[in-house]
């Protein structure tokens, strides 16, 4: 009998990261269960129904505005109707419930919220948990994963966080995106250029973006290395505002080229797999790099980003972002620099266990079964 899944998340906003989820999470169902129909609410329906191939409807209203634009455009009737008839409602990752930005929690537990009304079992699944720190953001967290029938979480830290709000029952896997194999290998040509995400975060600090501006002049005149910004988001949180920032710091222009931001994960992959490393802010740009046997420098602004890069056993490449500076990733550039083929054997096992592991998402999936 046929399996009608709504599968709710930060899809159709312009994040490569949170499309590679949803990537993922489709890939899991279909694998999972012979016969199944799947529905994506999204920011962009339209988009995403023909990036990924399946149905879409616009998310359900999470805000006034929203509300209202929703009824009178019978949008919001539609995606009722659809939860209603489902068999199941997905929350698919990635770091949805974290009050880092408050609003974030309040509109997935909207979502969660629509589901109980229409009385949809609710699965988490590819999830990263906090920080948490208002009362808010740790009762609704606590709301949702509790009355979930099934957690998947994506690091020890979320499953730690999850326990400390009274929630047990919850699986560690890792990110989502490592359950397809894709077939991107690093190359043996000498590329000459790194990849660079840097997304915008809480505070515009000119001193790091300068430090950054110094770093590519520095590694463009003594390595004969350009740097290839790549932005993992646009529109809202646009990552291109912060590298024009930065490339404004510049003294040697020539050091920077600029790839459009692109939803394709394909192209995305086969960029960084070409490239000889990473330094990236954004989780899915080192999740893309260890896709592609790339090694990484990570700049952590979450603990998202640093659980994932010690899951890994590379946090030897790790800087936390309140911490960055010139020196400290000059010293690391040296350091990945001169081991890289060390790095790349080491990123090569951490892609053989990951995929492993995710491959876990179908097998614990199929269990719903008998919830």
């Amino acid at each position: 009998m046929k399996k009608k899944f709504i599968v709710a998340g930060n899809y159709g906003a312009t994040n490569i990261g949170d499309e590679t989820i949803l990537d993922g999470v489709i890939y899991a169902l279909n694998e999972a269960f012979k016969d199944v129909d799947i529905t994506v609410l999204s920011a962009n329906p339209k988009k995403t129904s023909k990036l990924h191939n399946v149905k879409s409807l616009k998310m359900g209203a999470a805000g006034v505005r929203s509300f209202f634009w929703g009824v009178l455009s019978l949008s919001l009737f539609k995606t009722f109707r659809s939860i209603r008839k489902a068999d199941y409602f997905i929350l698919g990752g990635g770091g949805l419930f974290t009050d880092e930005k408050i609003k974030a929690v309040f509109v997935w537990y909207m979502q969660f919220l629509y589901a109980r009304i229409f009385r949809t079992p609710v699965i988490c699944i590819g999830q990263s948990v906090g920080p948490l720190t208002t009362r808010f953001g740790k009762w609704a967290t606590k709301q949702v994963f509790s009355k979930s029938i099934l957690n998947i979480v994506r690091d020890v830290n979320s499953r730690d966080v999850l326990n400390g709000l009274g929630v047990f029952d919850v699986y560690v896997l890792t990110d989502i995106a490592f359950i397809k194999d894709r077939p991107f290998a690093n190359s043996d040509e000498d590329h000459s250029y790194i990849v660079m995400s840097i997304r915008p975060w809480i505070t515009d600090d000119v001193n790091k973006y300068k430090d950054l501006a110094k770093f590519i002049d520095t590694i463009f005149k003594k390595y004969k290395y350009k740097t290839v910004f790549v932005p993992f988001q646009s529109l809202k949180d646009d990552d291109l505002e912060v590298m024009k920032k930065i490339y404004s710091y510049l003294k040697n222009k020539d050091a920077v080229s600029f790839f459009e931001f692109n939803d394709d994960i394909n192209e995305v992959l086969y960029l960084m797999a070409k490239a000889d490393f990473v330094v990236g802010m954004r989780l899915h740009s080192l999740i893309f790099s260890t896709l592609s046997n790339t090694p990484f420098i990570a700049l952590s602004y979450s603990d998202k980003v640093k659980s994932f890069v010690e899951s890994v056993e590379l946090d030897d490449y790790l800087i936390d972002w309140n911490d960055f500076d010139f020196k400290k990733i000059m010293m690391l550039w040296k350091s990945i620099y001169n081991n890289r083929d060390k790095v790349i054997e080491n990123v090569t096992q951490s892609l053989i266990f990951n995929r492993g592991i995710a491959k876990k998402y179908i097998e614990i999936l199929k269990q719903i079964d008998v919830c």
